[in-house]
């Protein structure tokens, strides 16, 4: 038995999902490293830590060292991983700037707590990465809808040899299943997929649903709510950069959908929306248009489930979105 089956606990979350990943694929690959600023255990790397310590590394509260010296590392060969909390990477934006997107080098962030955090108030709401990550060049970013196209993500991440590679998701545990949405489905670098499409009735309007991460959920209870009403397709972007606008547009020109609403766990500024809505605006495709998106104004306290429903963000502000634009 290897030393990370023996490790091996009960997945309770993305956390733990990356971290049990992230160890099995350490184990095949003596150069990947791991670090954090002071959360090993509220990342995951605590389990990495104690399986791998000489590749394990506990920098303090200094997100900025930690992705300097992640730029070292790759600079010298080593794949190195470095897992923060979302809201705290906004303090190493010129680090991932300047010291590893300008220099191309690849360095993976795995962006915890990202979106709506829950209980732990406004400072933690990891909801501004997807729109200061957006304006960074060579950079990839992606967000995993469940917990297997975050171990393919992770995957994907080794893989990839040039500037770095975010992913990002959120702080919600396994409890009731929902972490495994698209099992049967393949990731693949850049590329989004569809996870949802009612039957086709021609007497029907048609709605195109366009998500990014774990809010797709969301979308898809939506879409079978609606399906009564309206075909509805939902499609899963999975990357912010690079964008698939190719798989985008094969949807629109498929569907020809009469509303296109697109999803996010993060405020619309900047974000994956106002990319779409530019996509759109390029190819001249005229039709009903919103985005769903975090408020852009502080999130208090509360529970997941409570701060979406606030922020419309829930099923049920979907479809009211939807039924708004038919």
């Amino acid at each position: 038995v290897s030393p990370v089956e023996a490790s091996s606990v009960k997945q309770q979350g993305y956390s733990a999902v990356m971290a049990e990943e992230l160890c099995k694929m350490a184990e095949k690959d003596d150069k990947i490293t791991a670090i954090t600023a002071a959360m090993p255990s509220g990342t995951g790397l605590e389990k990495f830590g104690n399986i791998f310590p000489e590749r394990f590394f506990d920098v303090g509260i200094a997100e900025e060292h930690a992705i300097t010296m992640a730029a070292g590392m790759a600079a010298a060969g080593l794949r190195p991983y470095v897992a923060i909390y979302s809201t705290f990477m906004q303090r190493a934006y010129d680090q991932l700037l300047h010291d590893c997107a300008l220099q191309q080098l690849p360095v993976v962030i795995t962006l915890d707590r990202a979106g709506i955090s829950g209980r732990d108030g406004r400072t933690h709401h990891g909801i501004y990465d997807l729109s200061f990550l957006n304006s960074i060049p060579d950079i990839s970013v992606c967000a995993p809808c469940c917990s297997e196209e975050l171990k393919q993500m992770l995957r994907i991440s080794r893989e990839n040899k040039t500037g770095p590679f975010v992913i990002r998701y959120p702080a919600k545990d396994n409890s009731d299943g929902s972490l495994t949405i698209t099992e049967n489905i393949s990731v693949k670098y850049g590329k989004g997929a569809v996870v949802y499409e009612s039957e086709k009735d021609k007497n029907k309007k048609n709605v195109l649903l366009i998500s990014l991460g774990q809010i797709t959920g969301n979308c898809i209870k939506a879409a079978e709510a609606l399906h009564d009403m309206c075909n509805v397709m939902v499609f899963h972007g999975r990357f912010l950069k690079p964008l698939d606008e190719d798989g985008i547009l094969d949807c629109i020109n498929e569907l020809k959908p009469d509303v296109i609403v697109t999803a996010e766990d993060g405020v619309k500024e900047g974000g994956f929306g106002v990319s779409i809505a530019t996509i759109l605006q390029r190819h001249k495709i005229s039709c009903g248009f919103d985005i769903i998106s975090a408020p852009s104004k502080p999130v208090e306290h509360g529970s997941i489930e409570e701060l979406y429903e606030d922020a419309g963000m829930d099923s049920v502000g979907i479809m009211k979105v939807v039924l708004r634009l038919l």
